[in-house]
């Protein structure tokens, strides 16, 4: 076992919980994910359960990034409200964020950051982004959620504030086709990054041809001969460009993949995983 799946695998007590609820004998269990330091524990934690972890193969097991398929049958991790709560509200925020000061050694304190929509996924970014010192505007057509806004100490703008940041965070197709529409009018060099794994490449397609910049960043072109610059070609850049989740919760996610597949013959097992998951985090936090 490296150093790496040591610590890793010392950091995932939900995933060992789970494994040790499960019936392991003859099992096998397809990865389907990045060898990241959360994932290679989690095949260390596999394997002192007896359990053989395949990479890139199949099998009637397969567990992904955000989701577990058994037998045919895909189960979403964070469509239950533990899973949401940390793939999402809690996990997505930080992992952006860090996303982007990773690849573009970029310091955002002091410097005006745009995230446009103000649902879960946004209301993370935005938190995190402010809690490393952002000027954070954000962008939404919903009054109510502009006013959440406003509240949780954020500054609050119409489409057209995307003209006046440094950094613009994308998480949705709505949202990456309001930076497209303003995208001769962003400041030189603003950085356009996206988190929502329903956009992609095909959102940003209308840009001119890219020149890479460094890792993970290329450059585009506009009439006037300034450039503006996109993060992973447009892919989510957590997990493009990046190692994912915080590790707290991809033990989260692991432990409801492997609960799930505990309680499989259940009526509604990912519900059932989601109680015995919650359940391990109170005992661990206590």
């Amino acid at each position: 076992m490296t150093a790496a799946q040591d610590w890793a695998l010392r950091h995932l007590p939900l995933t060992r919980s789970a494994l040790a609820r499960l019936d392991t004998d003859g099992l096998q269990v397809a990865l389907d994910m990045d060898r990241s330091a959360a994932a290679e524990g989690l095949a260390a934690a596999l394997a002192e359960a007896g359990v053989t972890a395949l990479w890139g193969q199949d099998a009637d097991v397969v567990i992904g990034a955000a989701q577990v398929t058994i037998n045919g049958t895909v189960h979403a991790l964070d469509a239950t409200a533990l899973g949401h709560l940390y793939a999402i509200e809690i996990g997505l925020g930080q992992a952006a964020v860090m996303a982007l000061l990773d690849i573009t050694n970029l310091q955002i304190a002091g410097r005006p950051v745009g995230v446009i929509g103000y649902d879960p996924a946004g209301r993370s970014i935005a938190a995190h982004a402010r809690a490393m010192g952002a000027r954070v505007t954000v962008i939404d057509a919903d009054p109510v959620a502009a006013v959440r806004a406003l509240h949780d100490c954020h500054d609050v703008g119409d489409g057209a504030a995307v003209r006046t940041v440094d950094v613009v965070f994308v998480t949705s197709a709505r949202a990456a086709a309001l930076v497209m529409a303003h995208a001769d009018h962003l400041r030189p060099d603003t950085l356009i990054a996206n988190t929502s794994p329903h956009v992609g490449p095909r959102n940003f397609a209308d840009l001119n041809p890219a020149t890479d910049v460094r890792a993970h960043v290329t450059e585009h072109t506009r009439s006037d001969s300034s450039c503006i610059k996109l993060i992973a070609q447009g892919a989510p850049l957590q997990t493009a460009a990046a190692q994912g989740l915080p590790l707290e919760g991809r033990d989260v996610l692991f432990a409801l993949a492997l609960s799930t597949l505990h309680h499989r013959t259940s009526p509604d097992p990912l519900t059932a995983a989601e109680r015995d998951v919650a359940a391990d985090i109170l005992t661990h936090k206590t």
